[in-house]
């Protein structure tokens, strides 16, 4: 580009010294060539295979005269800015799903350009960025654009390097290439020209709302992260859709089908929708809840949709070592719980907090990881990553993981190459059958007689006249979302806690406070789902108290079943204060599985605050519910007697072995799925029966 621009300016001065021009004909024909030269420098056109593109989402480029072509219909972000990046007039692009707006100009030339996008949809505005001469080398990636940046913003907290560059672009690029540690992304301080890179974004850390507004400061978010992407866990959002996407594509036939398109595609996919739009729609996006917090309604509110957000993803891997197994964890986003082996859930753990890896070392032949001896040279053993400090829930992840050794007899000349294989296999993680004994508390304090006496009291002897109104009898009991009593849940099922006043003409009504949930155990683990004023402590395993029907003796907490890893009993203790006429709820202050805080209300309220409370009107409701966990490692005796016959008495290599175990865990798990589906089709007919359908 230089070589070609002296070229120009050495003809045009041999042109002027040629003509012999005037003093004012020379300053006219130097300044036209300057501005043709400034513009050239300015629009950087770039070899289109380096040309990289930065990303701004819920802006918009708005220039008529610098529109270059309008391409409707184009439904894949990739695809927009792989024509401009084609295009060698192009600097800039708008994109709405649907539609792709080329642009010869971009905002750095022309910053009062570039707007907030306007409702009801949000643009997403991608500038083509030409990596410098004298900038870190880089090699193109598979996405079209390499960070997105977010104005007057930073990420505070996290920084692990700090250098001084010429502009955003060289900052960015230093973050896209470091190799100390893994750069998730930068801020850019204009004024001082100063670059700091971080090792965490906002998807990384568990809560929204993480940057800082900072004027003069950018925020710049590295694109080509290499996230985990094998173990993904979604979260379902109802009732909305996101307005502007990446990518849409049609003739999708499943739910699954969407969803592994957003775990293959060439961006980082962190949210899909299914079926919203059209019946065999997929619409993919690399944003999600974390990343639109700058964004007026970035979604749209439609019933009977749902948008499913990437909860984080897992990696893991297994080292065989001489004596134990290492079974090691990398996630995209910072794990705070436990991981430990499952039948040794106290003596074989790792706490981890706030961290990206983290690892749990089993001994063989040690009792507090036991270790599972499957056959000659073969071990396993369970694992679980538990979210939570204290319960298992729906979230949680359960593996098994394994090691087999080569052991047997071989001739050497200068040593043993000792084989080891190491693999892990998936397993579904629930709570097999909960058995509900819901053992109703019974009332532990009676309301003492209450006396009214004359206002003069002159007669000594007068009898009294008393009037009881007992406390009321209070039942718990554990029930389905829409109100049926259970007996058997799985772990993640929805569920809910109601508490009722059983007796009919009971005048009062009820706070609960102090819900307390415990393994039932000496020196037992205990979580405090309800405090003292009657609000949740954590809204994502346990919601507020709401009246069922407006009915103040009758209320519901919705809850996800959970269990205890070191117990087969839930126990629950609360606390239930009847007060006369209504009680007047308690404002809460929740925060959901994001951080996002928000007022709600509550059935629960300080002791001092209830009408006529006494220590004689506390009740004590104290239930347990008894719960079988375990994982659904099916056919797993099976799959080991297969094993050893084959090691035993076919006398098979371990190399055959090996592949064999792979073969026949293929083939169980398709034995699985058969039984599932026809467990599907019979529960199907059944209900198809009962209601009429089929005779």
């Amino acid at each position: 580009m230089n070589v070609v621009m002296s070229d120009v300016a050495r003809k045009w001065l041999l042109y002027v010294k040629t003509e012999k021009m005037h003093y004012l004909d020379l300053m006219k024909c130097l300044f036209v060539p300057y501005l043709v030269l400034s513009y050239f420098v300015q629009a950087e056109i770039c070899d289109p295979h380096t040309a990289l593109f930065e990303l701004i989402t819920g802006h918009v480029l708005t220039s008529s005269s610098a529109t270059i072509d309008s391409q409707p219909e184009t439904l894949i972000l990739d695809d927009c800015l792989a024509a401009c990046r084609r295009n060698a007039s192009c600097a800039a692009v708008n994109y709405e799903t649907g539609l792709c707006v080329l642009f010869s100009l971009n905002a750095d030339q022309k910053p009062k350009a570039l707007s907030p996008s306007q409702f009801p949809v949000f643009t997403l505005y991608g500038q083509k960025i030409c990596p410098p001469d004298n900038g870190p080398s880089w090699s193109y990636g598979e996405s079209e654009w390499a960070w997105e940046r977010v104005l007057d913003s930073e990420l505070k907290g996290y920084v692990k390097k700090q250098l001084h560059t010429k502009s955003r672009t060289d900052c960015a690029m230093f973050c896209l290439q470091e190799e100390e540690f893994t750069c998730r992304s930068a801020n850019y301080d204009y004024e001082n020209s100063l670059c700091s890179l971080n090792d965490m974004d906002r998807f990384s850390l568990s809560h929204v709302g993480v940057l800082r507004m900072r004027k003069g400061v950018d925020y710049l978010e590295n694109h080509y992260v290499s996230d985990p992407a094998r173990l993904c866990e979604y979260q379902k959002v109802d009732g909305r859709i996101m307005k502007t996407v990446d990518a849409v594509y049609r003739n999708i036939t499943s739910l699954d089908g969407c969803r592994r398109l957003c775990s293959a595609s060439p961006f980082r996919c962190r949210s899909f929708d299914f079926g919203a739009t059209d019946e065999d729609v997929c619409r993919l996006s690399h944003h999600a809840s974390a990343s639109l917090t700058h964004i007026h309604e970035p979604y749209l509110e439609m019933a009977d949709t749902a948008t499913y957000e990437l909860s984080a993803c897992y990696n893991v891997t297994v080292e065989c070592r001489s004596a134990d197994m290492i079974a090691r964890i990398l996630t995209n986003r910072l794990f705070n719980g436990k991981i430990y082996a499952k039948s040794r859930p106290r003596s074989c753990v790792t706490d981890v907090s706030n961290e990206l890896e983290f690892e749990l070392r089993m001994a063989y032949g040690d009792v507090n990881c036991n270790v599972q001896h499957d056959s000659y040279g073969a071990f396993s053993n369970d694992i679980v990553l538990q979210h939570h400090d204290l319960i298992v829930t729906n979230q949680d992840l359960g593996l098994s993981v394994h090691c087999q050794y080569d052991l047997q007899n071989k001739s050497v000349s200068n040593g043993v190459n000792l084989n080891i294989q190491g693999y892990v296999t998936i397993v579904a993680f629930n709570i097999e059958k909960l058995t509900t004994q819901l053992l109703l508390g019974k009332i532990c304090h009676k309301s003492e007689k209450s006396t009214q006496r004359s206002a003069e009291n002159e007669m000594k002897n007068m009898a009294s006249e008393a009037g009881t109104v007992p406390s009321p009898n209070v039942s718990m009991k554990i029930i389905s979302r829409v109100g049926h009593d259970l007996g058997s849940a799985q772990v993640g099922d929805s569920l809910a806690l109601r508490f009722e006043i059983v007796d009919e003409n009971s005048p009062y009504e009820i706070f609960v406070r102090e819900l307390v949930a415990s393994d039932g155990l000496p020196g037992s683990s205990e979580i405090l789902l309800i405090d003292s004023l009657g609000c949740p402590t954590d809204a994502t395993i346990m919601g507020p108290l709401a009246k069922v029907n407006n009915n103040g003796q009758m209320l519901d907490a919705t809850f996800d079943a959970f269990k205890f890893p070191s117990s087969e009993v839930v126990q629950f203790k609360a606390l239930v204060t009847p007060c006369l006429s209504v009680c007047d709820p308690v404002q809460c202050n929740v925060l959901d599985g994001e951080g996002a805080g928000r007022k709600e209300e509550s059935f629960g309220r300080k002791r001092r605050s209830v009408l006529t409370s006494t220590a004689n009107e506390q009740l004590i409701i104290s239930p347990s519910l008894h719960v079988h966990d375990r994982f659904t490692y099916k056919n797993s005796n099976l799959r080991k007697h297969i094993l050893k016959t084959l090691q035993e008495k076919i006398n098979m290599s371990f190399k055959d072995l090996f592949m064999w175990s792979l073969i026949i865990d293929f083939f169980l798990n398709m034995f699985n799925e058969w039984e599932n589906f026809k467990k599907h089709l019979h529960t199907t007919h059944e209900k198809l029966v009962k209601s009429g359908l089929i005779f």
